[in-house]
């Protein structure tokens, strides 16, 4: 059942999806990018970027601005959290993401996940091979660019062919401009110098097919066409009141699956993380919940947890045993509410195991 997949990789992985989500996709980077993609797709189970005939209506709404609202002050150089909200499109048909790169990328996570930091920037410039990504990836480092260095992410998903990427950056670490390190990196993996320019305040760069790229101070923002780029470029906050308190989560997603609207919220407790994916009962199951909803949930709560068992038998999800083991099914709204709360450190573990193979994360996300 789709469903039960869905909720089960979205409670585990999409803290490792989000660190591949700038560029290392095989489409030439374009916004979103096939990694990008797949990021949203790990976080929300069955979104699909072809989702130009569904509904537009916002997800979520709020008045206020989502930029700011998260209590942790920023590190030297990364701006204020929630900055990268207000590069975000009114209109994201296919989905919505916030991610707080800097908690989920710091420590055993960023450490494990680093030897792929030349593939997650350099994609955004085009294709390139693998020793031209360990040359890159070895230019960032001396570059004083590091995993942890990418402090929050934002994104749209619209039409197909349209999207915005934002990434704020902490600068303090750099040996040099973030505009000049980038470009660089890019002509190191490609083997092909992007254009690039000056234009209202950006350094604007232009790689292979689909590839939009806009830098100024810490701020990267990455769009499908150059007209998306110039709108982001104003960071208008008009999109902002659609992601409503996405900056006080670790990671927040909305997004339109197969089935429907799905939403993901990550948290943190202290040492762990209170993960709550909240969907649409699944197909086939929408009269029996709405007759005999304890009994549904129970058969649902049951057959989530033997997959999800089954799921985390073998690597790299064999690490993620204490979120399939602490999973609660409840229903609100005619929903079905997946959550769990496990200890952090699973996410270092998964990144470790990522870290090995990262064919792998991939692997089990699709089969």
């Amino acid at each position: 059942m789709k469903t039960l997949k869905t909720a089960l990789v979205s409670l585990c992985t999409p803290a490792l999806a989000a660190a591949l989500a700038v560029g290392c996709g095989d489409n030439g980077g374009a916004a979103p990018s096939a990694s990008t993609t797949t990021a949203a797709a790990s976080s929300t189970g069955s979104a699909k970027p072809a989702a130009a005939n569904q509904s537009s209506k916002p997800m979520a709404s709020g008045a206020a601005s989502a930029a700011g609202k998260a209590s942790d002050t920023p590190p030297a150089g990364a701006g204020a959290a929630g900055d990268t909200i207000k590069y975000m499109p009114k209109s994201c048909e296919t989905a919505r993401a916030f991610i707080n790169t800097g908690k989920l990328l710091g420590g055993d996570v960023g450490k494990a996940l680093d030897s792929l930091k030349g593939e997650i920037l350099t994609g955004m410039g085009g294709k390139g091979d693998a020793e031209k990504a360990k040359k890159a990836d070895e230019e960032l480092t001396n570059a004083g660019f590091t995993t942890s260095s990418l402090k929050e992410l934002a994104l749209c998903m619209d039409k197909p062919k349209k999207g915005v990427v934002a990434a704020a950056v902490d600068t303090s670490t750099l040996k040099g401009k973030l505009s000049d390190i980038l470009p660089k990196v890019i002509e190191t993996a490609t083997g092909k110098a992007p254009d690039k320019k000056e234009e209202d305040g950006y350094t604007v760069i232009t790689g292979d097919k689909d590839t939009f790229i806009a830098i100024k101070d810490n701020m990267i923002i990455q769009a499908a066409t150059t007209d998306d780029l110039k709108a982001a470029e104003k960071a208008s906050g008009e999109g902002a009141a659609d992601f409503a308190d996405a900056a006080s989560n670790v990671i927040w997603v909305r997004a339109k699956g197969d089935e429907g609207d799905i939403a993901v919220n990550v948290k943190e407790s202290g040492s762990d993380y209170d993960a709550k994916v909240v969907m649409p009962v699944p197909k086939g199951m929408e009269a029996e919940f709405k007759k005999d909803q304890d009994g549904t949930l129970k058969k649902f709560s049951e057959e989530l947890n033997k997959q999800g068992s089954k799921m985390v038998e073998k690597p790299p999800f064999d690490v993620c045993a204490p979120v399939v083991k602490n999973m609660k099914v409840t229903a609100d709204g005619g929903k079905l509410v997946i959550s769990s709360t496990f200890p952090q450190a699973v996410l270092g573990d998964l990144a470790k195991q990522v870290g090995k193979d990262p064919k792998a994360l991939l692997g089990g996300l699709m089969h």
